[in-house]
Order: structure tokens, then C-alpha cells, then sequence
């Protein structure tokens, strides 16, 4: 130590005050405290912030459960398909593709209010090893109830990667058919996941078929083609027959309309 002008200067480290020591003991003791608590705590916030989130993200599931378990049970009754499956919600289930494209060799395993979350759970039940082809329609459904573009496709692929891996079937990707024309969120929502879904199907050698093109040309599925601005009417159906039928195998000649 120096003294200069009655002042005391210190200017070693073995010189520290006994108040500096208790100091720095008190701060190291906080700071282990700080940490064991945060140990404790963080496994409690993790598990807080899980059941908001839960309550908070939008219910998936198809909204009616009844008709859902009902047609699922009745695809279990029926068992083995037809050579080509068509695979969706109410857009697939309303509309007789048989009658359609002018073939027997169709099953439509389509459900009303079913969303990709419900696709993912009856897979296995839906679609037996004996199909050949599998045409997808899916995907508005969770749009309508809250769910994001990116997580819809991420279950767009696990749909895709459980077909070419558990069946036959040559998958076949309808692009998601936009709303009506009062419906400019949810349009702006499909088309996010369509850009999406054309570059999945593009890496995985899925034919990915947009009919979009013919049904809503301005941007929103036309009038002239729906009943409410989701649902095609018999005029929509036209509109996409021979996009769909593209894709499609050529009609056996003996024309078997199988089971």
C-alpha cells in the first residue's frame, strides 16, 4: 500500500477487503442457487408451455368422428379394393369416379371432414397391398381448421413414404383445389402448400397433377364449378376427368369390375 494526501491505495490482489471476500461468496452462492433452481424448474416450464401450446394449437382430427369410425368400419367390412383407390376427405367420398371415368376398376375410400392427421391413422386399414393405384385429394380440411402449410405437408410425405413403402400402389398427388371466391386466406394458404406439395412429389417421383389449372384459373375455384365454394358440382368433375384420367392405367380389355 501507498499513502498519498491522507488517502490509502491499494494495489495488490493479497490486499482484498474481507467485505470484497463475502461479497464475492454471496454472488457465487446465488448463482449455484440460480442454477439448481433453473434445473428444477425448466423440466415444470417445459411441461407448462406443452399444455398451453396443446389447448392453444388447432385440433386436427376429422371433425366428425362418428362418420369417420363408421366409414372406417366399413372399409375393414369390405377389406381388399378395387385396382385404383381414391383417397381423401369429402371432395373424394361425394363423387362417383366410377361413373366418372367410365370404369369399374375403382374404390373410393374417401371420407367427409377427414384431414391428412385421420389419413395418416387408417392407412393401413384404407389402402390393402392389392392396390395398384392411389389418387389423393386431401388437405383443405386442416386449412379450414387451423392447421399450418409446412406441417400439412410434412404428413403429405409420411402418407407418400408409407405407400411406396407398405404397398403397390403408384401414388398419384391431386394438387389441393382452392375455396370460392369469399375465401382469399384460405386461397392464399393452398397455394402456399401446393408450390410445397409439386416440389415434394418432384423428389420423390410422385406425379403431382394440378387441377387447379382448369378449376380456378383467377386464383379461386370458379362458380361455374362448385356448389359452395368447396365442392365441385358434376360440371367440376368434367372440368378434371382427363387430368385425372392421364394418370390412370388403361381400362382392361375384359373390363373385370373385380370386387
Amino acid at each position: 500500500m501507498r499513502s498519498r494526501g491522507g488517502y490509502t491505495m491499494r494495489t495488490g490482489r493479497g490486499d482484498q477487503s474481507p467485505y470484497s471476500k463475502i461479497y464475492i461468496a454471496i454472488l457465487l452462492f446465488a448463482a449455484a442457487g440460480s442454477f439448481s433452481i433453473g434445473l428444477i424448474c425448466f423440466p415444470l416450464v417445459r411441461e407448462w408451455k406443452g399444455r398451453i401450446e396443446s389447448r392453444i394449437a388447432p385440433s386436427l382430427e376429422p371433425k366428425d368422428s362418428r362418420h369417420w369410425r363408421d366409414k372406417c368400419q366399413e372399409f375393414d367390412g369390405i377389406g381388399r379394393t378395387r385396382r385404383i383407390v381414391f383417397l381423401g376427405d369429402s371432395r373424394v367420398e361425394e363423387v362417383n369416379w366410377s361413373e366418372l371415368l367410365d370404369r369399374g376398376d375403382i374404390s373410393n375410400r374417401g371420407i367427409g371432414w377427414d384431414t391428412t392427421v385421420g389419413i395418416l391413422r387408417r392407412l393401413s386399414r384404407t389402402l390393402p397391398a392389392n392396390a395398384e393405384y392411389c389418387v389423393i385429394q386431401a388437405g383443405i380440411n386442416d386449412l379450414l381448421q387451423g392447421g399450418d402449410p409446412d406441417s400439412l405437408v410434412v404428413r403429405f410425405r409420411e402418407i407418400l413414404e408409407y405407400i411406396t413403402k407398405h404397398t403397390h400402389a403408384i401414388p398419384v398427388v391431386t394438387a389441393i383445389i382452392m375455396g370460392g371466391t369469399d375465401m382469399a386466406a384460405l386461397n392464399a394458404k393452398v397455394r402456399l402448400c401446393n408450390e410445397q406439395l409439386k416440389a415434394l412429389c418432384g423428389s420423390m417421383g410422385v406425379p403431382f397433377v394440378d387441377l387447379n389449372v382448369n378449376l380456378s384459373p383467377a386464383g379461386f375455384l370458379a362458380q361455374e364449378f362448385t356448389r359452395d365454394g368447396i365442392h365441385l358440382n358434376w360440371k367440376g368433375c368434367a372440368r378434371v376427368r382427363d387430368d385425372i384420367a392421364r394418370h390412370l392405367p388403361a381400362i382392361p380389355a375384359s373390363r373385370v369390375h373385380g370386387i
